[in-house]
């Protein structure tokens, strides 16, 4: 019973363990067989959660190459009615499996991040890739190359799913960005954890790994996304010996295509230290001029108070003056007016 279960629980990455790349594309061409014999007006129906129930028949179906321009790999999908680009399921192990669940796993032991070696691993990875850039690339970010079957990688799994994914050019593999010259350091040049799985650390742990899983002196990234820029902060706060060991990168990493990340850290602190100051200046400034205009504005209406009692004890001085001329002596008679 428990033997059962496991087995109709389990998915693509767990079934495809021992097989090939051939081992999927007989499969394909077999079922393919099946469904040309297979009468065009009674087709079976896929259900899936998005799309609800989609027929399989020929006109939906083809096979999609699995590593971008490398042709010799390929997969049978199914395409949704209306839409013959977006892929929402793929035939392997002798079934139609959604995208949801061939990125899903039922063996407790694969958890964190572990290394792409099985098909089934590498159509995970290849899936992650276009989960994405289809639904959760910004814009200003750089589109992820696409994985070549041989490419190293690992990716992170988490309750069950794989949320994640990273991927490194080793140490004298091509660098077909530049004539096909030799990586002379190891360069993780993808890295990504789906937002709504991810936590502050995720791309902490990735780089951990990284650096864990290579024994060279100095480690490239390239391009330095804002993702992994936070990570190495997060990395070089916790491991500040490590200041000489990344190292963002151009082309295949020649001594003079080599930036010392935590040189860019330092310049933006020194940046956004020198921003902090002259904005505090400009606000202390900005108080001494209200502070000033204040004491103005109080001389300026003590000046004016002062210069109107001034005014007034002028005025009352001169009305005193006034009085004191016009009035008459007390001591002099007063004349007498006969008529």
């Amino acid at each position: 019973m428990a033997a059962r279960l496991a087995e109709r629980v389990s998915f693509p990455v767990d079934i495809l363990i021992n097989s090939s790349h051939e081992d999927l594309k007989n499969s394909a061409d077999k079922y393919l067989s099946n469904l040309r014999s297979a009468s065009p007006n009674c087709p079976e129906f896929l259900s899936l959660p998005v799309h609800g129930k989609v027929p399989i028949k020929l006109s939906a179906v083809g096979f999609v190459p699995l590593y971008g321009e490398e042709q010799t790999h390929k997969v049978l999908a199914l395409f949704a009615p209306g839409d013959s680009i977006t892929a929402v399921a793929l035939y392997l192990a002798d079934k139609w499996w959604s995208i949801d669940d061939i990125v899903r796993t039922s063996v407790s032991a694969r958890q964190g991040l572990h290394q792409v070696k099985s098909v089934g691993e590498r159509i995970v990875l290849v899936l992650n890739r276009i989960i994405y850039r289809t639904q959760e690339m910004e814009r200003n970010e750089i589109p992820f190359l696409c994985h070549g079957s041989n490419e190293y990688a690992k990716t992170m799994w988490k309750e069950g799913e794989a949320i994640g994914f990273y991927s490194v050019k080793p140490t004298g593999s091509i660098c077909s960005s530049h004539c096909g010259k030799n990586y002379k350091l190891p360069v993780l040049d993808t890295a990504f954890v789906r937002p709504r799985h991810g936590e502050r650390d995720s791309g902490l742990i990735i780089l951990e790994d990284f650096v864990d899983s290579f024994t060279e002196k100095c480690l490239g990234l390239y391009p330095l996304s804002s993702f992994m820029y936070t990570a190495c902060k997060q990395y070089l706060e916790k491991y500040p010996w490590d200041e000489s060991l990344l190292y963002e990168v151009n082309g295949p990493g020649y001594w003079f295509q080599r930036t010392c990340v935590a040189t860019i850290v330092q310049r933006e602190r020194l940046q956004f230290a020198a921003e902090a100051s002259q904005t505090e200046k400009s606000s202390q400034a900005k108080i001494n001029f209200l502070e000033s205009a204040a004491v103005s504005e109080a001389s300026g209406q003590k000046t004016e108070l002062e210069t109107q009692l001034s005014a007034e004890s002028q005025k009352g001085k001169e009305s005193t003056d006034v009085h004191a001329s016009t009035s008459e002596d007390p001591n002099t008679a007063p004349a007498s007016i006969w008529t």
